[in-house]
């Protein structure tokens, strides 16, 4: 129901949203559906993605360098870009389903 998501997205009860507002609150609604995933596992995606970025870049630690290969459309801060740069060949870390699944993408999302 539209009234039901209304109350869920109007955190502060005004009334009214602005476009921003709306669409922080939808995604906020989404993420509450995608998976916690436990401490472990979390630092178990940090290590492939680091390895995978040292594999490729040889960043160093420095993500920024991995981001400079990407055109300037490529976003890290949402997460699209987070696939895009996940899943595409270089370069981007090639990583595939079988390795890194989108359910682990989206808990990873959700912890950031």
């Amino acid at each position: 129901e539209l009234r039901a998501l209304w109350r869920e997205v109007d955190v502060e009860h005004l009334g009214e949203l602005g476009f921003s507002q709306l669409a922080a609150g939808i995604t906020r609604l989404e993420m509450e559906a995608w998976p916690c995933l436990e401490e472990s596992e979390l630092v178990s995606i940090s290590s492939l993605l680091f390895r995978a970025a040292e594999k490729w870049h040889s960043i160093g630690g420095d993500w920024l360098k991995l981001l400079a290969h990407f055109d300037h459309e490529v976003s890290i801060v949402n997460l699209e870009g987070l696939k895009t740069v996940v899943r595409s060949s270089y370069p981007g870390l090639a990583i595939r389903h079988s390795t890194l699944s989108d359910r682990q993408l989206l808990g990873l999302w959700r912890d950031v």
